[in-house]
């Protein structure tokens, strides 16, 4: 799971393969087809969660979510440049 970070207003914005912006509108991005490369904005952050410690913790959570687990922790990344299934693209030019 990916999220896109927006450096202009700090939002955060979970990516799905429909093109989604932030809150500010100067940051967007989506899943391409194969359901792993993720197109955003240049000058964005990519966060990627993940998935299987994600699950644990859900889980965890979901068997009693009145007390602290320790399986409720899950590792993210910040997917650097180099990373191939992120893609940089230049932001669109505002609305007239």
């Amino acid at each position: 799971m990916k999220l896109l970070h927006c450096l202009t207003c700090g939002d955060m914005i979970l990516l799905r393969p429909e093109h989604r912006t932030c809150f500010c509108g100067a940051s967007g991005g989506h899943y391409l087809e194969d359901g792993e490369t993720v197109e955003q904005t240049a000058g964005t952050v990519s966060i990627a969660l993940h998935n299987h410690d994600l699950r644990t913790a859900m889980q965890a959570f979901h068997h009693d979510p009145t007390v602290w687990s320790p399986l409720m922790v899950f590792r993210a990344y910040i997917n650097p440049h180099c990373e191939t299934d992120v893609r940089y693209v230049a932001p669109s030019p505002p609305a007239a």
